[in-house]
């Protein structure tokens, strides 16, 4: 099965929700680091969104 690329967040192994960055040429839509708050209410990923 192939799944779009993108990064979910989990909680006890439930899928919350993905974030997809838009995909493009290139490193348009790599994500290389991602972190979360202690509380689990933010959720921050870097890479290459094409956002300017």
């Amino acid at each position: 099965m192939t799944r779009p690329p993108g990064s979910g967040i989990w909680e006890s192994g439930a899928l919350l929700q993905v974030l997809r960055p838009p995909i493009g040429k290139g490193c348009e839509g790599k994500l290389f680091a991602a972190a979360m708050s202690l509380d689990g209410a933010t959720v921050a990923v870097g890479g290459w969104t094409g956002f300017k």
